[in-house]
């Protein structure tokens, strides 16, 4: 006999969010009291490869777009019936029945020109309400003479923007406008996420909900509000830095963010003002659907510009310094529970192990023991958003210059890459051409053996800062994060002749290189305490909220009843 084990669903959006998912999945499945269910919410590029790994850790998955897939179907299927009167997969027999060829045929013509002539008159009126809209909401005239001086008006007035939010979400909640916006790409998927959420809920009785951020894209807080009508928590596990300045510098340069573009998003920006930002001389507004779902469901963060605000019954914080952190952003302290990272688990058994680890993996890459180690974490494609801050031409050109530059100490060093999950294999071949090697799996695996570690605004430079290895940070995308700036183990350069300069003094002044590592060693403790066991720390916290929601729903627990499966 064994402890029925508890269903617990996992979300994963984009591919960067599956290691740490996996990380958490494993972590539950030690226990024996979890079982671990993924479920893909979106069908990226590169599905399959995470779909095998789950399916090598034996790990239960789910699709989101199966769900769809399957509710289509049902759909069409209903809509069939509804416009026969009939199961229309009974209707051939029947028709052959009764009514015979002659009738077979006047039914389908009749219903063939029924369908086209209210196709005709649908297309028409939904043709002529986007041209009025479309015409409202770019039209200057309209703006200048109605929206410029309404807007100045109800901007000194408190009152007169909450009179004006409030007709706004009234509005967005009568039928009317109910039909209008359910045909909507965002609030179809809205719907079919409230039903995706029930479905799972009740079909695999999920007892917790576990998050790698909070993310008004990705619509997780209204999976948040539908999982807690079946009293169901949810966590974040967080697989990345959460900060405003990301989707600031990435949103600002993007027209339809910005409030000038349109009508409405001038308008929203006056009346909704928590959804508005201003970066870099930029005034901006997060999309106005969004806004509009969002208000009308009362799940507005209290900044939706921040990943990981809003309603969560915790995040489990990494470290002391990241506690710190998400503090300082705005985050509910209340909200913040220390249970070390899943990923400094891993970090300090490799760091204990270090020279049976260091053998495994040189092996497995098929080279010597006899050289020191350089790290690399070579970034994705982003010159599309940042081909006017960056100094390269193309994100070939650029990754040309790093794998030049890195291949000049191949003598010296042995130069290990890992691949960010988002390059593509046409992008990753050409590195074959280098005196480097390629590892396949998980940054974290070979951390602990560099020397030095070089990455550009990458998230993984928590797990170097905390296995006290010197940075280097080449912000090439010139981003300016201000993740690391204080960090004195962490060299930020962002120039070309910047990066070879810090490259030539790193390693080849060896009293430059202690002074960095010694600074990255004290820093090092505030990213990893030695004492703290993330997969102990965040499974008690795990059964703990459990336990208060089994007494506050009246269910007993496994530990208070023997609930056993055969």
């Amino acid at each position: 006999m064994r402890i029925k084990q508890k269903n617990v669903l996992l979300f994963v959006y984009i591919r960067p969010h599956v290691k740490e998912q996996i990380r958490v999945a494993n972590t539950l499945k030690k226990t024996n009291k979890y079982n671990p269910i993924i479920l893909f919410c979106e069908n990226y590029t590169s599905i399959e490869e995470d779909i095998f790994l789950l399916n090598e850790s034996h790990i239960q998955y789910l699709c989101m777009n199966d769900f769809i897939l399957s509710h289509h179907q049902v759909e069409s299927y209903a809509a069939n019936i509804s416009e026969s009167g009939t199961d229309n997969r009974s209707i051939p027999k029947f028709v052959s029945k009764n009514l015979g060829h002659i009738g077979r045929k006047t039914r389908a013509a009749i219903n063939h020109t029924r369908k086209v002539i209210n196709n005709v008159f649908s297309n028409m009126q939904k043709n002529i309400f986007r041209t009025t809209l479309l015409f409202i909401n770019k039209s200057l005239l309209i703006r200048f003479t109605v929206f410029t001086p309404l807007c100045k008006l109800i901007s000194y007035s408190t009152q007169g923007q909450l009179f004006f939010r409030t007709i706004i979400i009234k509005l967005s909640q009568t039928t009317a406008l109910k039909k209008i916006l359910s045909k909507s790409t965002l609030h179809e998927r809205s719907q079919l996420y409230e039903r995706a959420i029930k479905e799972f809920i009740n079909q695999y009785q999920i007892k917790l909900l576990i998050f790698p951020e909070n993310n008004i894209f990705y619509l997780t807080h209204y999976k948040i509000h539908m999982a807690r009508e079946y009293k169901v928590p949810s966590i974040i596990v967080p697989f990345t830095i959460a900060n405003m300045k990301e989707w600031c510098e990435s949103l600002y340069t993007i027209p339809h963010y910005q409030l000038k573009f349109s009508n409405l998003n001038y308008f929203f920006g006056t009346i909704f003002k928590q959804w508005a930002m201003t970066y870099k001389g930029k005034k901006m507004i997060l999309p106005p659907n969004l806004i509009l779902l969002y208000e009308s469901l009362n799940l507005t963060p209290q900044n939706p510009w921040l990943i990981n605000d809003g309603t969560i019954d915790f995040i489990a914080v990494e470290s002391e310094k990241m506690k710190i952190y998400y503090e300082s952003a705005g985050i509910n302290k209340n909200k913040l529970l220390p249970t070390g990272a899943l990923y400094n688990d891993e970090l300090n058994y490799y760091l204990s192990n270090l020279e049976e680890h260091k053998n495994n993996v040189f092996k497995r890459l098929g080279i010597s023991t006899d050289k020191p180690v350089i790290v690399v974490a070579l970034p994705p494609n982003q010159m599309d958003s940042r081909i006017d801050f960056t100094e390269f031409e193309s994100y070939h050109e650029a990754m040309a210059f790093w794998l030049e530059n890195l291949s000049r100490l191949a003598e010296k060093y042995h130069i290990i890459i890992s691949l960010h999950p988002r390059i593509t294999p046409e992008q990753a071949g050409v590195i074959e051409q280098y005196p480097v090697s390629i590892y396949p799996d998980q940054v974290s695996h070979i951390i602990p053996l560099s020397e030095l570690y070089i990455a550009s605004c990458s998230a993984t430079v928590r797990m170097a800062i905390a296995s006290a290895k010197p940075v280097l940070n080449y912000d090439f995308y010139d981003y300016q994060y201000d993740d690391y700036k204080d960090i004195k183990g962490v060299i930020t350069v962002s120039k070309k002749d910047d990066f070879i300069q810090q490259l030539n003094e790193i390693t080849g002044n060896p009293s430059y290189y202690q002074r960095i590592a010694d600074y990255q060693k004290e820093e090092s403790l505030l990213w990893n305490n030695p004492e703290w066991n993330a997969s102990d720390n965040i499974i008690n916290a795990i059964d703990n909220l459990l336990a208060q929601q089994d007494s506050l729903t009246g269910r007993k627990s496994p530990a208070n009843r023997e609930e056993v499966c055969l």
